[in-house]
């Protein structure tokens, strides 16, 4: 199981660094023909809006299998380690919800845009709107993971998903 999850780690952290290379690369020859050949690529812009938004749905798991999302902690650091790991499973818990419920709004919005293309690269904007599941489908197995540590006995104490 842990190798499942090392290999999807490192397989997202790969798609991550590939969409952060290719919206890089796009964008500088773009700006770089536009400026001295008064010529652009005219799907550049698009793409790259595409991958970043790829990009920031496959960090968000990342993120949240490393535990580095934003968090407010100053209740939690004052109560007792049992009460502290309780509290921090209803957390878990509920960002789970939320997340299962993000995952089906990227299958509703994913399903109304399969039939609708983008302008410039003709690519359906469902393809683009699926990144949502899969991150919500993602970062939920994640809190259903770190919710199931707390009733494991000698579990209750480890890392994010990734640990």
């Amino acid at each position: 199981m842990a190798s499942i999850i090392d290999k999807t780690y490192k397989a997202l952290c790969f798609i991550v660094v590939v969409c952060l290379a290719a919206m890089t690369a796009m964008v500088f020859t773009n700006t770089f023909l536009r400026y001295t050949f008064k010529f652009s690529i005219i799907s550049s812009e698009e793409l790259s809006r595409f991958l970043f938004v790829w990009m920031i749905f496959c960090g968000g798991i990342i993120a949240m299998a490393d535990g580095i999302h934003i968090r407010v902690d100053l209740l939690t650091a004052r109560l007792p380690k049992k009460a502290r790991t309780i509290l921090e499973a209803i957390v878990d818990f509920l960002m789970m919800t939320v997340c299962a419920i993000l995952a089906y709004g990227g299958y509703v919005q994913t399903s109304i845009n399969l039939t609708n293309y983008a302008p410039a690269t003709n690519v359906p904007l469902g393809y683009v709107y699926s990144s949502v599941i899969i991150s919500g489908v993602g970062m939920c197995l994640i809190c259903l993971v770190r919710c199931a540590r707390v009733f494991i006995p000698g579990q209750a104490n480890k890392g994010g998903a990734n640990s």
